[in-house]
């Protein structure tokens, strides 16, 4: 059997990058949610997006920084 231990920065390492994807996914799917939510609809070119849903999760920005 060919057996492989991990150092202790390896672990603490490897648990760092998984714990960095699982958040990564879990924001992605709240922004994914509160799109769904808003239920976004194109006006035009000057106004741009129309937003006829609610959600709690999201915040109106008028302007980007």
């Amino acid at each position: 059997m060919n057996l492989q231990y991990l150092t202790v920065s390896d672990f603490l390492w490897r648990t760092f990058v998984l714990y960095r994807s699982e958040s990564y996914f879990e924001i992605r799917r709240d922004i994914e949610e509160a799109l769904l939510r808003l239920r976004p609809q194109f006006v035009d070119e000057s106004q741009g997006a129309r937003f006829n849903g609610f959600s709690r999760m999201a915040l109106p920005v008028n302007r980007p920084s």
